[in-house]
């Protein structure tokens, strides 16, 4: 445990209780320790998400910085022995209402390492789960205009996972590679293979607490030939991409017909290097298998970048 805070009040004066840095006395870390009580597979931790099922033994060994604040001035405790927090979880994170135990009274010690009159009581500690899903952002256009990128991110517990669920006309460049339980923002690229036709992207993103969020996109490219109008066609797309945002090019095209579902919606007037969204959710039906068919007219030459998203 690398960061803990708890404040409180004594007949002495406000209580602050932090973890001890591992450079004071006695120079140890609050460390722990995860132990599956059943082995059934090799190199996996064998509890949810790692496995269908399954329980560990899991602890901490707690090093405590105390400081009380008194009318005479600051008082500074320590534990020497570790409060050795215990429980058996099913879940990594420990799913909320498992409890980390130790009923042993603690002696603390003064910052000289005298013995103190005070002691670190029964001790219990239930985590708490946030519920909140990872948080997807708007697809925005890659400047080369060959691909379309996405950012998740959850500030909460961390990401734990992000599955590729669907991937059409398109690869990840560059691979995922994020560390386990960040709560950074990670970056998602797909990049067309064929230019000419429509790519489709979905992951499925899920951070250390379970809690899951879908991200989808669809992008669309093309360019006006003479003569003719031209189009394409996505289908089985989710009820939740009803969004459809244009990157007009330069030269770009005039106009963008959308059909959904065979409700028609037209973006007219459109300008060379425009963007411009429309939200087709009315026309949308439950499931994925809605179709979206683009079809695009204006110069000869002319060229737009469609994205599909929620």
């Amino acid at each position: 445990m690398v960061k803990l805070s708890g404040s409180g009040s004594s007949p002495l004066g406000p209580v602050q209780v932090e973890i001890r840095s591992a450079s004071k006395d006695p120079f140890k870390c609050s460390g722990g320790e995860i132990e599956e009580l059943t082995n059934m597979q090799a190199g996996r931790l064998d509890l949810p998400p790692f496995a269908p099922s399954g329980l560990a033994l899991s602890f901490f060994d707690l090093f405590f910085e105390i400081t009380i604040t008194t009318p005479n001035g600051p008082v500074l405790l320590h534990n020497r022995t570790p409060k050795h927090m215990q429980a058996t979880i099913n879940h990594k994170p420990p799913g909320e209402g498992t409890g980390y135990e130790n009923p042993l009274p603690i002696p603390l010690f003064y910052e000289d390492n005298t013995l103190s009159p005070f002691v670190i009581g029964a001790s219990r500690h239930v985590p708490k789960c946030d519920a909140v899903a990872p948080a997807c952002t708007t697809p925005t256009r890659i400047a080369n205009g060959n691909g379309a990128q996405i950012v998740v991110q959850d500030a909460g517990s961390g990401l734990f996972k992000i599955e590729v669920t669907k991937l059409v006309n398109a690869t990840i460049d560059p691979p995922l590679n994020f560390p386990l339980g960040t709560t950074s923002p990670v970056a998602i690229n797909a990049m067309k293979q064929d230019a000419t036709k429509p790519s489709q992207l979905e992951v499925r993103v899920v951070d250390a607490c379970g809690n899951e969020r879908a991200c989808d996109q669809s992008q669309t490219l093309r360019n006006r030939e003479a003569g003719k109008p031209e189009s394409q066609t996505l289908g089985d797309l989710p009820q939740a991409e009803s969004h459809v945002t244009v990157f007009n090019g330069s030269p770009g095209v005039r106009t963008l017909k959308i059909d959904v579902n065979g409700q028609k919606f037209m973006l007219n007037n459109l300008r060379d290097g425009e963007q411009r969204t429309l939200d087709v959710s009315t026309a949308m039906v439950a499931g994925n298998g809605n179709v979206v068919t683009l079809t695009a007219q204006g110069k000869p030459g002319g060229n737009v970048e469609v994205l599909i998203h929620d």
